[in-house]
């Protein structure tokens, strides 16, 4: 026996050929319109009598859940003062800074690690900062260092502070054409900075200047 029933999604009549039996049974059909699978339960009482209305609408489908948005600041790759994130001449991250290299407070700082024993500490500022080994009539570097290393340069470094727009502070670091290079030891192994290259620090940051190194924190 044929009939038409309605979907129960979207109203659509759809041809239904029941089976022959007898008393109380379960029907599955699919709407040709929205593709909705519905479920039917009817009876046949008599012949040729309609069989009831449907009883079990179909399931709804749950929708997926919306992830909450990143509160992480956002870096747009390009020029000024955010560039893509680089490590050497491999592009990193080329849009979110990675974990735990932003804060909302100005306090990042570098502490001297010489001989595996902690000394000075020199507190950032936002804008740029050269690093290097004290030397006297140097005046063109910021953060001059006390040290017997002659392999860290009278300018090795230099670390810009910036504000991002959501009220973040990142922090990224360049070699200045050292002639012992500037190496970065992170949670991605030992990196060095390539010529002309940036990368933004992590705290907990080694930083590795000839033979030097420094400790970067931003809490």
């Amino acid at each position: 026996m044929n009939s038409q029933l309605p979907c129960l999604v979207c109203g659509k009549p759809v041809l239904i050929m029941f089976p022959p039996v007898k008393g109380a049974a379960k029907l599955k059909f699919r709407c040709q319109n929205c593709g909705t699978e519905n479920l039917i339960r009817f009876s046949v009482l008599a012949a040729g009598q309609v069989p009831t209305p449907p009883s079990e609408p179909p399931k709804p489908v749950s929708a997926p859940p919306i992830p909450s948005p990143d509160p992480r600041p956002v870096v747009p790759a390009g020029g000024g003062n955010s560039p893509t994130l680089v490590h050497g001449n491999v592009p990193r991250e080329p849009t979110l800074v990675r974990p735990g290299s932003y804060s909302t407070s100005l306090n990042g700082t570098i502490q001297v690690v010489e001989s595996g024993k902690a000394g000075s500490v020199y507190s950032l500022k936002t804008g740029k900062q050269v690093v290097g080994r004290w030397s006297p009539g140097v005046d063109d570097c910021d953060i001059q260092v006390p040290v017997k290393d002659l392999t860290l340069s009278r300018r090795h470094f230099q670390i810009q502070v910036l504000r991002s727009p959501q009220g973040f502070y990142l922090y990224k670091i360049s070699d200045l054409h050292s002639k012992n290079k500037t190496k970065l030891i992170g949670q991605s192994g030992e990196l060095e900075i390539g010529t002309g290259s940036e990368l933004y620090l992590s705290h907990g940051d080694i930083i590795v200047a000839g033979q030097t190194q420094f400790l970067f924190t931003d809490k």
